[in-house]
């Protein structure tokens, strides 16, 4: 299943910090390369072309607003936790939640006929950004609490693969910690270890960054049977492997 992540390639080149001159620069769509470019053209030649070189908006559905809701919700808690070090109470995250829940389904959002009620969205959202809030400040057994020091950073960097052209990349960081890249994602099911230890995302991140530690943050979608979940699955990425 895709999983519900915030899209990184809205960022226009000019606003960001100048890079040495570089031929990719100029035939990269965007100017540069990002995680969703590369994985949309492994995925689907056809859909990046529709995507970036056509520059066709992709509708957004009831569920992928969610999944930026609750992303949105996140980044306020990690912001509130990195400037001062202190935990905002559970209905600070909420209103965070909430707030971006009613902003997003104020603009064009397409609704299909399994879409049950906005309502129950905001409902289901709401439970799943309480067990994120519990998670991320140690609430959680087995969860140590995150320690913010930059909350969705921009990287824009040269990668240098070996033989080849320097790519133009631009990276947005979840959450970084001291020692560490992470990334937030909502999920419809549990990602195994693997995904974590063969993610290009993380991977990428990790050369951006030079952070080698990274993780997958899941906050997986309420079952019949399970209530919403925050799970973590790490790496440590060799340089080989960046």
């Amino acid at each position: 299943m895709e999983d519900l992540d915030n899209d990184d390639d809205q960022v226009p080149v000019t606003a960001l910090p100048p890079l040495p001159p570089l031929s990719l620069a100029q035939k990269l769509p965007r100017g540069y390369l990002s995680t969703s470019q590369a994985t949309q053209y492994l995925k689907c030649g056809a859909a990046y072309e529709f995507r970036y070189i056509f520059d066709e908006q992709v509708k957004r559905n009831s569920y992928m607003v969610q999944g930026s809701a609750l992303h949105k919700g996140a980044e306020m808690l990690h912001l509130v936790m990195m400037d001062g070090g202190t935990i905002p109470p559970l209905e600070y995250t909420i209103e965070s939640y909430v707030d971006a829940h009613k902003e997003l389904f104020d603009e064009d959002v397409v609704t299909g006929e399994e879409d049950i009620s906005i309502g129950h969205i905001k409902d289901v959202g709401v439970a799943m950004i309480s067990v994120y809030h519990q998670g991320a400040t140690g609430q959680l057994p087995d969860l140590p609490r995150v320690y913010p020091v930059a909350v969705e950073k921009k990287y824009y960097v040269a990668l240098q693969p070996e033989a080849r052209e320097a790519v133009p990349f631009l990276a947005i960081v979840d959450l970084e910690e001291p020692h560490g890249v992470r990334d937030v994602k909502t999920k419809r099911q549990k990602g195994s270890q693997a995904e974590t230890d063969n993610s290009l995302q993380l991977s990428l991140y990790a050369a951006a960054t030079g952070k080698p530690d990274v993780a997958l943050h899941q906050l997986i979608k309420p079952t019949k049977t399970m209530g919403p979940r925050y799970l973590r699955t790490g790496n440590v990425r060799t340089p080989g492997e960046q």
